[in-house]
């Protein structure tokens, strides 16, 4: 590639934006035609580093606050009124043409959580690069600091001159679970981030010695692996109203960037200096490194339709309200019985149904134990994860169904998949509908209402992106924590936004039904939305403002040693700081092609499991609700 001040990927990210920008003037909620995506071999095969738990379609949250009476108020109101509404809610929320894909200072705060990037006290980092704000200067020891804030799923990545090679960094004095478990996701971004890192700023690798190294913390996983779970847990959702503790100091003091790689912290104010990256799956990081791979001509099958030889079920823009009218009247969700959040909801639990043995031959008996459990279930509705919230909402749609005159359940959200052993079977006898069959995303797409229902993370990495193509309208769950995506989706025009505890859930859903122009109108906006970001230019804008600026401002702010430790090399500063052999390399690797990275760990290295309440999905499998009928 041609030398330039950032690479020709970034250049031609950078123009790309700007032609996106001058093209894409029309009033709000229209969209101009965007150029027809081109054919391209399969990124699933090209990119096979990833093969993760989570589900190909997300999910649906089911509402049913305890206490809380249901109201149908919403339904006379127009959708203009609801934006309108939703607006004065959110005092910091700056309303954005649908066209201009301008990133908000202020994400949709329907959890009434101290969501705010622009008037808190605390500047998130990815506020700053946002506005262009200069990144605050960090040194080696800074990001030798940082390893201080995690257990595990933390690495550095150096780039050394004098072998012009990356390597890596484990801390043996974290948390190292297995090399096939949660780590995966970590090593996978340790062995492509190089190939990235050299194809987009080739001339911060050219000079060697001369620029000096580069150290950059990185992380990974469904979330971050943070040690200071109090701090979370402090700031967690404690009343009714959905409002969080007034505490607004960052959980750690550290200020080294860190590039996450996973869903973040919504918050914040929690850590302010991880920033946000696309997530390690073949349809997010995989289609940043496809795109790379292809010099920034091509977008990876993940973000592209059908029609175009991609995955994505496509909504007709150009269909009417009678194809609308023709999808199946009913909010599906198929995925993984997942824990939510655990590291800040560690009381959120699933439960366990004791007392029934075997099949159960009477039917009076059936419906008799069946009832006493819905009856506990919403006794115990807040202790419940949002996944067995909205089981529990489909139970009783399946009952309320023949007396609201459906053909169908309005509510149809089950378990297609499980990641821990567990005894569904007492749930079957029962009649009650956990376990669905699972769902190919053409199947999905026949439904008229998708819901990208939050799992261990707090969000569905696939589920979101796939359902925001389809024809029917999303409901998408708003949670603690977020994705890099979530910065291009606005509420009531891409989505109708549902609260993390899904109180909300039926009053939105019933108001879709009353208002099924305005419903299409917002999945017709998803659907141009996922088209244009799955398009060269779209892709390429976003490369831009999800790599190319965040990187570029973490290596301007980066000190070599030669500036701040006079006449030592990075690994004396290391040794001198951390010791001989807390800081291990792990891969070496020359980043001129895709994963072209040797392990070089040597010596012993102690694999050990996180502390329960350590571990990013908890101990779910152990934590269960008992219910007794």
């Amino acid at each position: 590639m041609t030398d330039n001040n950032y690479g020709t990927l970034q250049r031609k990210a950078i123009l790309t934006l700007t032609a996106a920008i001058a093209a894409l003037s029309l009033p709000l909620l229209l969209l101009s035609s965007v150029s027809k995506e081109i054919g391209h071999a399969h990124s699933k095969e090209y990119y096979n580093g990833y093969n993760y738990h989570h589900g190909v379609a997300g999910g649906y949250s089911g509402q049913y606050s305890m206490g809380m009476q249901r109201t149908l108020s919403d339904d006379s109101l127009t959708l203009q009124q609801l934006q309108q509404r939703q607006q004065q809610k959110m005092a910091n929320y700056d309303s954005v043409d649908f066209v201009s894909f301008d990133i908000p200072d202020v994400l949709p705060n329907v959890n009434s959580l101290q969501d705010t990037t622009s008037s808190a006290s605390v500047k998130s980092y990815s506020h700053l690069i946002s506005t262009s704000t200069p990144l605050p200067r960090y040194t080696i020891n800074d990001a030798l600091f940082s390893s201080t804030v995690y257990t595990h799923l933390y690495a550095l990545l150096i780039y050394d001159p004098a072998t012009d090679k990356f390597i890596s960094l484990l801390n043996r004095n974290h948390f190292w679970f297995s090399e096939k478990s949660w780590e995966l996701r970590l090593f996978d971004c340790l062995r492509y981030l190089p190939f990235l890192l050299r194809e987009t700023f080739p001339e911060r690798f050219l000079n060697g010695i001369g620029n000096g190294e580069l150290v950059i913390p990185i992380s990974s996983g469904d979330y971050p692996a943070v040690a200071n779970i109090d701090c979370l847990q402090r700031n967690n959702i404690n009343n009714s109203e959905g409002t969080t503790a007034s505490s607004t100091a960052p959980c750690s003091n550290s200020f080294a960037p860190v590039l996450h790689f996973g869903s973040t912290f919504r918050n914040p104010t929690f850590f302010p200096n991880i920033i946000p990256m696309p997530m390690p799956d073949y349809n997010h990081l995989g289609c940043f490194e496809y795109y790379a791979a292809t010099g920034g001509e091509e977008v990876c099958d993940g973000l592209r339709g059908r029609s175009d030889g991609g995955e994505l079920v496509y909504g007709s823009s150009g269909g009417g309200e009678d194809e609308f009218d023709e999808l199946i009247p009913q909010l599906v969700w198929r995925g993984t019985d997942y824990p939510f959040l655990y590291l800040r909801h560690p009381d959120l639990q699933r439960p366990n149904l004791l007392g029934i043995t075997q099949r159960l031959g009477n039917p009076n008996t059936i419906q008799n134990k069946k009832e006493r459990a819905i009856n506990k279930l919403k006794r115990n509705y807040d202790s419940l994860s949002p996944r067995w919230k909205a089981v529990l909402l489909t139970v009783e749609s399946e009952m309320n169904a023949p007396y609201e005159n459906r053909e169908v359940p309005l509510v149809n959200i089950k378990f297609s998949s499980f990641q821990w052993k567990y005894e569904y079977e007492p749930w079957e006898w029962l009649d009650f509908p956990v376990k669905g069959e699972s769902m190919t995303l053409e199947e999905l797409a026949r439904y008229k209402y998708h819901i990208d229902l939050g799992g261990c993370g707090g969000t569905t990495w696939s589920g979101t992106v796939q359902k925001l193509a389809m024809p029917g309208v999303l409901f998408h769950h708003v949670t603690g924590a977020k994705d890099y995506l979530h910065d291009y989706i606005k509420p009531w025009i891409h989505y109708i936004p549902i609260r993390e505890d899904l109180s909300d859930l039926l009053e939105k859903l019933h108001w879709a039904e009353a208002h099924p122009r305005e419903a299409k109108q917002i999945s017709d906006q998803a659907t141009e939305l996922s088209r244009y970001l799955g398009s060269p230019k779209g892709f390429g804008q976003m490369f831009n403002e999800h790599w190319v600026q965040p990187l570029k401002e973490v290596i301007g702010a980066y000190q070599p040693v030669s500036t701040t430790h006079e006449g030592m090399s990075w690994r004396e500063v290391i040794t001198k700081k951390e010791g001989e052999d807390v800081l291990v390399p792990y891969y070496e690797c020359e980043g001129r092609v895709m994963n072209d990275c040797k392990k070089v760990m040597r010596g012993y290295f102690k694999w050990r499991m996180p502390p329960k309440q350590y571990r990013l999905g908890g101990v779910f499998e152990e934590h269960n609700l008992e219910i007794t009928v």
